[in-house]
């Protein structure tokens, strides 16, 4: 029985991650720079601060040599600004800049707009018990983690 429930699981995990990318290519805010380069520009908006590039690069799980590439493009795109820091040479920040500020707001209310369409299409009595039983399968993956790295 638990092996069933398991692989009906996986499959929708599957499902879902496919379906959070193609949500994340379409957002209008992002469509003209892709997927990696709108989660960093969120990253940036919501902390408000420059960033250093190893904690950007920590954020999104990629090489150092991978986010400096990302960067450089949103540099090119003016969505992002980047300096050396005063005290040590050898350390980049990361900034968004006012026009990455209205890109990724316009990301946002996309994102939102969608989680309204989709919210709406659940019956309203399901809804308090989906949202509880997101917040469970959540809180159970972020604790399998957690454990996982506590393994290693």
């Amino acid at each position: 029985m638990k092996r069933k429930s398991v692989e009906r699981l996986s499959g929708l995990y599957r499902e879902m991650q496919g379906l959070f990318n193609e949500c994340d290519l379409k957002q209008r805010g992002c469509v003209n720079i892709g997927r990696m380069e709108c989660s960093l520009l969120q990253y940036l908006y919501k902390g408000d601060k420059p960033t250093c590039m190893n904690d950007l690069s920590i954020h999104l799980c990629v090489s150092h040599s991978r986010i400096t590439r990302i960067v450089d493009n949103l540099v090119k795109k003016e969505l992002v600004q980047r300096y050396p820091s005063e005290k040590d040479r050898r350390r980049w920040y990361s900034e968004i800049t006012e026009k990455g500020k209205l890109v990724a707001r316009q990301s946002e209310v996309d994102r939102v707009n969608l989680l309204e369409r989709i919210f709406d299409g659940v019956p309203n009595e399901k809804r308090n018990e989906l949202t509880s039983y997101l917040d469970a399968f959540v809180q159970a993956f972020r604790n399998a983690i957690t454990e996982k790295e506590k393994l290693k």
